[in-house]
């Protein structure tokens, strides 16, 4: 149940997320998303089964992996056809998606919408979202087992941020591609509020490196290192005191930014790392998931999370609704935030610095749903 070390190697045609590992959850579990076969939550990690998984994502009340051999599986929460197995029948243990073993990433988020790419580069999407969620034109109905986006095969390693009917897409060519509804800007597309855009939409020049974001706002970092941000800010999660914005804009003068948190789509806040393997955060402060020792505000512009500098920023953090996990550069995890049956495996009601969970040091890959977490690791 603890991880051990393991080499960052490819394997499984994931090099982006290393080695394969076994799969660990945590927190609520009212739907089944925790796949052990009930729906009682729990507040230790629970590891699902003894086989190898190479990527995870985490959705509101479900997850998708994809295993070592390529094989598709879901678990939980269906009512929006969300796992993609052609039922809207939730599940409490993993059940293989079609047939195909040529699946190689996976992003889900708050909607009731599911991405993947495959070996061949080819983009696919199931759920609910149906319209301007899908990426593939208007009038498109929901569906419940993959279908294709397009027909471009460059998507294989892309980074995509699943958010509440707004998606964004970074290619490894730099180019990043949005889509989707546009309620507070979060498409970038200078198109704000109600602009909506039925297919993937090209935003800018190839000059981007890293995507993330949260509820409502978008992370990016370009090739020089500096950091940008648009969408929602109620929390001043974008970086600065103000409004919306409706198109990207730099945060700060630093260009030694090298990741942001990523699969987090329910988050108001927002943390990322800088090239000197500090850790940074800012926007909302609930539950001390910012890691900064206090509760109750918002800081802006970004603050440093303690003096530390051994965060790891080949893994990128993820946000729940209410927490914070990330990986430092010795393998071992730890989180902030709202603790027991929200994600953090701890007990007491939060955490407001960065706390260890375990004592492993093998941890490669953690994704956080809205009230759970889902982890990889040996």
């Amino acid at each position: 149940m603890h991880p051990s070390p393991l080499p960052m190697m490819a394997a499984g045609g994931s090099s982006f997320l290393g080695a394969p590992g076994k799969l660990f959850l945590s927190g609520s579990n009212g739907s089944g998303q925790l796949g052990d076969g009930t729906t009682t939550s729990r507040s230790t990690l629970v590891q699902l089964g003894t086989g190898n998984w190479v990527a995870i994502a985490a959705g509101s009340g479900h997850f998708n992996a994809i295993r070592e051999d390529g094989t598709l599986w879901g678990c939980g929460l269906n009512s929006g056809a969300q796992i993609g197995d052609g039922t809207t029948v939730d599940k409490s243990s993993p059940v293989q998606v079609g047939s195909q073993s040529n699946w190689h990433r996976v992003f889900a988020g708050i909607s009731q919408v599911v991405f993947a790419t495959k070996q061949d580069g080819t983009l696919w999407v199931w759920g609910a979202a149906g319209g301007s969620g899908f990426g593939r034109g208007t009038g498109q109905p929901a569906v419940s087992s993959p279908v294709q986006v397009g027909s471009a095969t460059n998507w294989k390693d892309c980074q995509i941020l699943v958010g509440q009917g707004a998606v964004a897409a970074l290619k490894t060519n730099g180019y990043l591609y949005t889509w989707g509804a546009n309620s507070y800007g979060e498409l970038g597309q200078s198109t704000m509020p109600y602009g909506v855009i039925y297919s993937p939409t090209r935003l800018g020049a190839n000059t981007w490196l890293k995507l993330g974001g949260g509820k409502g706002h978008r992370l990016a970092i370009r090739s020089d290192g500096t950091l940008w941000s648009w969408g929602l800010n109620n929390y001043r999660q974008l970086g600065w005191y103000g409004s919306n914005l409706n198109s990207p804009a730099q945060v700060g003068a630093a260009s030694n930014w090298s990741s942001v948190m990523h699969g987090s789509p329910w988050a108001q806040h927002s943390v990322a790392h800088r090239s000197d393997g500090s850790l940074w955060t800012f926007g909302q402060q609930n539950f001390g998931k910012l890691g900064l020792g206090a509760v109750g505000y918002a800081p802006s512009p970004p603050t440093q999370v303690g003096a530390l500098t051994d965060w790891n920023s080949g893994k990128p953090p993820t946000c729940g609704r209410y927490t914070t996990l990330t990986i430092k550069s010795d393998g071992t995890l730890w989180g902030m935030g709202r603790t027991g049956n929200y994600g953090i495996p701890l007990s007491g009601a939060y955490r407001s610095s960065p706390v260890q969970i375990g004592s492993g040091t093998g941890w490669l890959e953690a994704k956080a749903g809205m009230t759970f977490s889902i982890l990889r690791g040996n």
